[in-house]
């Protein structure tokens, strides 16, 4: 019965902006709009198309209920509303339900309203437009991958167009959507060479100077190529220069302000060198890490000595997770020939790193938090093991008096307790 139907949904609708009733009434619209559609409820669907509700819980159930409100083909005029609002990016919890919806519907596609040839294309080139047009709504990014469940090719195409256009925040939104379409590229290898064809082109722009986006979208293309097991000769051959280069200080994105008392000191790239020790660390542990030639090993062994310890006495907190990715991946490295040589070589460099290392959390008087006594604890331990690994020190006088230095810190003893499960940690 409409009328009663719609009453209901009326009644829904005043309660979905209500801190205490609000997710209830959302999650039953939801529910009800998988068999009936909620475009024929106006007052119920702009109650969830609101453009701002009052507590994450309601936003949360609201996304929740729209996603479910579209997910069969009685919500396909619903979809096509959600669509509208989703792209813009101005209405945040619209732009997440839109992605939440074809994610979800990408698990079960015959099912979904996308399963309609019409509604599939005017889709795809609706969030290809969007994309263009708003390039910082991740969302609708993702949600462009994500309509590769339903027809990869189409999608990469539209892709590829982006990439052809040389602007850089299309490409990198084209790069954030090529992500989400490896699910999908998993049946055949056709496939899988189409999208591999189409990361050669993201690859072509991943170089320094570049943007931001686009060289960490290819960072994290990358890792999830290492991930479906996709990581291949051609692939490491055009972009491991690049992730070396993403290993070390990019200068020019580095702003130091004298505040007079201090200075401040702005890195916009520690988000970049994050995501390639994430990256270098994957690869070492994966079978593909057989594909680092010596010259590979070098650069990033001379990229891990750099990040050891702070260079310019002004360490903020990020670089602490740079600086423990880097003390770690020493002893991966122990395992790659011409980076154990190279680390072997410059032990006095080692030493200057560490010893600023150790410096930086002396100056605070002796007192260290959990993560500062940590830090000393891996510090200490990495000397330790390359000590014992090269046997070397005795050369080199700057590196034996750090090790001696080491060797009589009050975390010594529990830093070989971490050696020893480091070292068992590197056989694996």
């Amino acid at each position: 019965n409409a009328a009663r139907r719609n009453a209901a949904f009326e009644k829904l609708a005043a309660k979905i902006g209500d801190v205490n009733e609000g997710p209830k009434a959302a999650t039953a619209c939801g529910e009800a709009g998988r068999y009936t559609s909620l475009a024929a409820a106006p007052a119920a669907l702009n109650a969830l198309l609101a453009p701002s509700f009052k507590s994450e819980d309601i936003s949360a159930a609201v996304t929740s209920a729209l996603s479910k409100a579209t997910s069969t083909s009685a919500g396909t005029a619903t979809f096509s509303k959600l669509l509208e609002v989703g792209i813009t990016g101005a209405n945040y919890v619209a732009s997440r339900a839109l992605r939440s919806s074809v994610a979800e519907g990408a698990l079960e596609p015959a099912q979904h309203p996308l399963s309609s040839s019409d509604v599939f294309n005017s889709t795809l080139a609706i969030l290809t437009s969007a994309v263009g047009s708003a390039p910082d709504a991740v969302e609708v990014q993702e949600a462009l991958g994500q309509l590769a469940a339903w027809n990869l090719n189409a999608v990469l195409a539209k892709i590829s167009t982006l990439l052809a256009s040389g602007k850089e925040e299309h490409v990198a939104a084209a790069g954030y959507a090529l992500r989400y379409t490896l699910r999908s590229a998993r049946g055949s290898s056709a496939d899988r060479e189409a999208v591999l064809s189409t990361s050669s082109k993201l690859f072509a722009h991943f170089s320094r100077p570049g943007k931001l986006a686009v060289r960490r979208n290819s960072l994290l293309l990358l890792k999830a190529l290492l991930s479906e097991g996709l990581y291949t000769p051609a692939v490491h051959a055009q972009t491991f220069a690049a992730v070396s280069q993403e290993l070390t200080v990019d200068v020019a994105l580095v702003k130091v302000t004298d505040l007079g008392v201090v200075k401040h000191r702005d890195d916009r790239g520690i988000d970049l060198r994050r995501n390639a020790f994430d990256f270098v660390r994957d690869l070492l542990a994966a079978p593909e890490g057989a594909l680092l030639s010596a010259d590979d090993q070098k650069a990033v062994a001379k990229a891990t000595i750099s990040a050891l310890g702070p260079t310019t006495g002004l360490e903020s907190e990020e670089d602490e997770d740079i600086i423990t990715a880097a003390r770690k991946q020493i002893f991966i490295l122990r395992h790659l020939p011409s980076a154990w040589a190279t680390i072997a070589e410059d032990l006095s460099l080692v030493a200057k790193y560490m010893a600023n290392g150790l410096k930086a959390k002396a100056a605070k008087d002796g007192v260290a938090d959990k993560k500062e006594e940590d830090g000393i604890i891996l510090a200490v331990a990495v000397l330790l093991y390359i000590k014992k690994e090269t046997g070397a020190e005795k050369h080199v006088a700057e590196f034996a008096d750090k090790v001696k230095a080491a060797e009589a810190d009050p975390h010594a003893a529990r830093a070989k307790v971490v050696l020893s499960e480091l070292i068992a940690g590197a056989r694996k």
